[in-house]
């Protein structure tokens, strides 16, 4: 392993972006420097135009001694950091940690993390803000709501009248135009210079992600999850978090578990709350960057951006505006990411030509001593067992139906059987080669006496193999110009539209929903011309009428005529009413979409109207969207704190076996093929009772013209409050979900220790959890799901009597708590995963300060159940009862004297030899002695009696535990953690569960964890630990950090 890896040389290559930008600032900009040496020796101006800059020629920092209020030693309380202020004016709070870590096993990692906040003044007009976070994480954060906290990022900005600057993490949304259009997230700088005439702009960095547009039908039931696959149909992918744009119906959707939909970034998986009944008829379009999961794809490439953009005018104010920009973004070829090497994928691409992207390579191997498969006359591979076979094979994971094996799974390893129909895997690897694309596109306008003309032009040159022996590549344009009248009650254009082939763009030009419109599928690299007029009559602001007529073809064909309807009435009158239409002329056949709308406004009442229609919509290249919708809905607010809602939808939908056919006839109407109704109901209230809350339920009835009905629930319930003077406290929160979920496989990936969450268990051959193990896992989706109704209900009762908290009054408080998720499969009413938890605490105080204080009860029961592992089902089940007793002897004595009895009951399907079934009873002492405020110690002592119902055996184990804590100064802090064990067992392994994974004979650990502030602004830390389960070997931990406060 190389000390220096490309994370470090990243690092430390990021302490230059402050030079970088000054001389990219100076580049752009052209400034006239002037040393003002006689006037103000001290400082330097700049002169950009009529602004100007002013620096400190040095910039100076002091900071306070150390003082005890920042002092950091404390596990419990940390005291926040002041910020401490500069001349210049700037505020920096933050710090930077470096630490190494070793085990046992000869790991060795390096670990590092930084955090650091500025914000203040560079001159009078300029300013500087910013926030650098860096860790050794590659996990996204979770998309359950509207905003996303910094999340390792680094970004500085600096902003002023004429120039604005963005060093590190940058979220590039470039739009010029029509064809220069780039939304990326990079590690680099962006520059910007403006002024009354015009403006430049300058961007360079790395991104690890690839933009992919994403389609996907919904379907009837299914809230979610819908998985995302990369743009090569890779699976195993990690969505980069704030990337996403999510439509449904060409409706733009807004992230959170209270709007539209929730991700999970990490699993690319998207669920749509209950906002929105999907159904089998809605089109979601996903627009995306995502990079391949680090321990399950194969390789990958970093991607180099430029961009450059000089603008003259402004787009929206000035009557003559032009822009021209430049974009290339290209794989970095000489760097692939991952298990391979640059020279390996030389060899595979060198050869062939450069507009080649992909190829696969067969991992079939001939392995007579230690193959597992043989093949058939027909070259099909059939398993044979362990190293009984002649063959060995590499399977790769490709998709359901996109490969020709299945997956098998017994208790001893999995294998793979021939299945063309179902199949998701391959016997093959696939490679992808490093691609490049660069886009020059200009952009435009001129307006005068209310005739105006607009143009978009762009040039674009790809290259799919960048590693190809000969390269090939040529230019391809397209352009959209447009000239016309436009004036406040009138607005008249006309234009042409033309993409030559082989024209491609870094981000989508049109939407998917145009060209379902079109009869299309999504441009590839196809030519199109589009010819088109529009008219406007009225304001844009107010009521209006617009009309745009379009002819389109591709690849030389006609495709056909379109015309668009649009009108809208005074949005500040009572009655509101719009209406849209959607002509489209093809081959002689008309589609055509029309969707009307109303909302009548008296008071708290509202009430509205609502029509859809689509006839035609049918092709070879999208599913018949042929229906006819209506709808009502009423809404009241009663009060300010309570509002309530209704609705009611009814859609019939149409599929025709004649061509042709229009459902626009008294006797085509009444033959729809499915018809849904939907039934709504809202309430919301707020300070009633001392309570709020919600209600919102939707039900669906979808019949078919078979006779067959299906019905679709989703609902939601939350109320909180409290009573008696908030003695009382609840709190309810109810929903109802649908979903199709897949069974899945779990894969376990080797990592260096510390970093996973599994470790591997001998005895039983299966994986455990433990933090800090060696082993990460994978969930591997099949393709294969099933429709699932969930239920997911969480309920809290709290009461507390007047008194409790203070120790000379006789008091109680008691919590009751209950969960329960429950997935039901919808088709045979039969449970395929639960998870049943219920706790109830109990805490009395018997009125005294001292000796026997109080009095505990705590009691869990929590139950599990799944059939959707591919391997078999798996049960759990674990209940605990406990109670104890505080004893305050004095100031320095504390005592709790108690006793647990606990039972776990465990069932694996494709594991026996994971199969638990115990009771124990553990009756525990614990003292803590207070020396002084610097120096405590706790002592620990448990004899712990089980009975394993499964083995039929009995074991004991004897525990005592020290924990000592001194604090050194007040700058320092050493705690000490000693255990004993003695476990007497008649086996060789006990279940983990058991005794927290310690083993018959002796066991013992010691852990010392020492801190010591220097001063305010450094602080050193160790961890070290050292221990013995039965008889293995002893396994030691050692960790040592650094930490700089700023």
């Amino acid at each position: 392993m190389p000390i220096f890896n490309n994370n470090i040389i990243n690092n430390s290559g990021r302490n230059i972006y402050w030079l970088i930008t000054f001389l990219y600032i100076s580049m752009l900009c052209g400034f006239n420097s002037a040393l003002a040496s006689q006037a103000n020796p001290d400082s330097i101006t700049y002169i950009a135009g009529s602004d100007t800059m002013k620096f400190k020629r040095v910039y100076t920092s002091s900071y306070p001694e150390y003082t005890p209020a920042l002092d950091t030693t404390n596990n419990t309380v940390t005291a926040p950091l002041a910020p401490q202020a500069a001349e210049a004016g700037l505020d920096a709070i933050g710090s930077i940690t470096r630490g190494i870590q070793v085990s046992s096993n000869s790991s060795v990692s390096l670990q590092s993390s930084m955090y650091l906040k500025i914000k203040g003044n560079l001159s009078d007009d300029y300013t500087v803000q910013g926030v650098l976070t860096d860790k050794t994480s590659p996990l996204q954060p979770i998309g359950n709501t509207r905003r996303l906290n910094d999340f390792e990022r680094v970004m500085i900005e600096i902003n002023g009248p004429a120039v604005s600057a963005s060093i590190g993490d940058i979220d590039l949304r470039l739009n010029n135009g029509k064809f220069g259009k780039v939304d990326r997230t990079i590690e680099g700088i962006s520059v910007q210079t403006k002024s009354h005439r015009g403006a430049l702009h300058g961007a360079l960095g790395f991104s690890y992600g690839n933009y992919h547009l994403l389609q996907i039908q919904g379907k009837n039931g299914k809230q979610g999850p819908y998985r995302l696959s990369g743009k090569d149909g890779e699976k195993f992918i990690i969505i980069l978090a704030g990337s996403e744009k999510v439509k449904l119906n060409d409706k733009l959707l807004i992230r959170g578990e209270n709007d539209d939909y929730i991700i999970d970034y990490n699993a690319a998986e998207i669920h749509f709350t209950q906002n929105h009944i999907l159904s089998a008829n809605s089109r979601i379009s996903v627009e995306f960057e995502y990079v391949p999961d680090i321990y399950l794809a194969s390789y990958s490439f970093g991607k180099q951006l430029i961009s450059g953009e000089v603008t003259l005018g402004s787009r929206s104010d000035s009557p003559f505006f032009i822009s021209a920009a430049w974009q290339d973004i290209r794989d970095d070829g000489n760097n692939p990411l991952g298990n391979i090497e640059q020279e390996q994928l030389q060899q595979i691409f060198g050869s062939l030509g450069s507009n080649t992207s992909t190829t696969e390579l067969s991992t079939i191997v001939l392995d007579t001593l230690n193959g597992s498969y043989d093949q058939d006359s027909s070259g099909v591979l059939v398993y044979r067992g362990d190293q009984l076979g002649d063959y060995t094979v590499d399977f790769s994971f490709v998709g359901l139906e996109r490969g020709h094996y299945r997956k098998e799974q017994n208790a001893a390893t999995p294998y793979y059987v021939y299945d063309p129909e179902f199949g998701e895997y391959i016997p093959a690897q696939q490679y992808i080669a490093p691609q490049s694309l660069s886009v020059f596109s200009l952009s435009g306008h001129a307006q005068k006496a209310g005739l105006d003309a607009n143009i978009d032009v762009g040039i674009s040159q790809d290259n799919q193999n960048l590693y190809a022996n000969v390269e090939k590549q040529s230019q391809r344009i397209a352009w959209d110009i447009d000239m016309g009248i436009n004036r406040p009650l009138l607005e008249l254009r006309l234009g042409d539209k033309q993409i030559e082939t082989g024209y491609v763009s870094h981000d989508a030009i049109e939407s998917l929903e145009y060209y379902r419109r079109w009869h299309l599928h999504a441009r590839l690299a196809e030519a199109e011309h589009l010819r088109y007029g529009h008219l406007r009559l009225g304001q844009n602001n107010s009521h209006y009428l617009k009309t745009s007529v379009s002819q389109m073809e591709r690849s030389g064909s006609l495709v056909g005529q379109q015309v668009q309807i649009e009108s809208k009435s005074d949005p500040k009158a009572a009655l509101l009413a719009e209406y849209s239409a959607v002509l489209t002329n093809l081959d002689n056949s008309l589609s055509q979409n029309h969707a009307l709308k109303s909302r009548y406004s008296r008071g708290k009442f509202t009430s509205g109207v609502s029509l859809n229609l689509e006839d035609g919509s049918s092709s070879l290249l999208h599913a018949s969207n042929d229906h006819l919708e209506y709808g009502i809905n009423a809404s009241f607010e009663y009060s300010e704190n309570q509002d309530i809602g209704i609705s009611y939808i009814q859609r019939m939908d149409y599929r025709f076996i004649e061509a042709n056919t229009s459902l626009l006839n008294s006797k085509n109407i009444e033959n729809w093929t499915d018809l849904r109704q939907d039934w709504i109901a809202d309430y919301k209230f707020a300070n009633i009772l001392g309570s709020k809350g919600l209600f919102n339920m939707k039900y669906r009835e979808h019949s078919s013209d078979s006779g067959a009905v299906k019905r679709y629930y989703l609902g939601k319930f939350q109320v909180s409050g409290n009573a008696l003077h908030n003695r009382f406290k609840f709190q309810e929160n109810f929903v109802l979900d649908e979903e199709h979920i897949p069974k899945y496989d779990y894969h376990y990936i080797e990592v260096d220790t510390g970093y996973g969450d599994y470790s591997f268990d001998s005895a039983i051959q299966d994986y455990i959890p433990i933090n800090g193990g060696r082993f990460v896992r994978q969930r591997l989706y099949s393709d294969r799901e099933e429709q699932v109704r969930k239920y997911d209900n969480k309920s809290r009762v709290e009461y507390t009597s007047q008194g409790f908290g203070k120790l000379d009054r006789v008091a109680f408080k008691s919590r009751l708590g209950y969960e329960i998720r429950l997935k039901e499969e919808v088709q045979s009413g039969t449970s395929i995963q639960s998870q049943e938890m219920l706790s109830l605490n109990v805490d009395l105080q018997t009125g005294r300060s001292t000796q026997f204080t109080s009095l505990g009860y705590s009691g869990k029961s929590n139950q599990n159940k799944s059939t959707l592992y591919n391997y078999g089902a798996e049960e759990n089940e674990f209940v605990s009862h406990g109670l104890d007793g505080d004893f305050i002897w004095n100031t320095k004595h504390h005592s709790k004297l108690g006793v647990m009895l606990e039972s776990r009951e465990r069932a694996l399907e494709y594991n026996p030899l994971a199969q638990e079934q115990w009771i124990s009873t553990r009756p525990f002492f614990k003292h803590l002695i207070k020396f002084s405020t610097q120096q405590k110690l706790a002592i620990d002592v448990k004899y712990s009696m089980v009975t394993d119902k499964y083995l039929d055996k009995a074991y004991s184990e004897a525990l005592f535990h020290l924990n000592h804590g001194l604090r050194i100064k007040r700058r320092g802090r050493v705690d000490q953690q000693l255990s004993l064990s003695n476990i007497q067992a008649d086996v060789n392994a006990i279940p983990y569960s058991v005794f927290s994974g310690r083993q018959p004979g002796d066991n013992w650990k010691y852990s010392v964890n020492g801190r010591y502030t220097f001063s305010s602004m450094f602080q050193v830390s160790m961890n070290y630990s050292i221990q013995k389960r039965g008889d293995s070997r002893n396994e030691q931990y050692l960790r040592l950090e650094g930490r700089t406060h700023f």
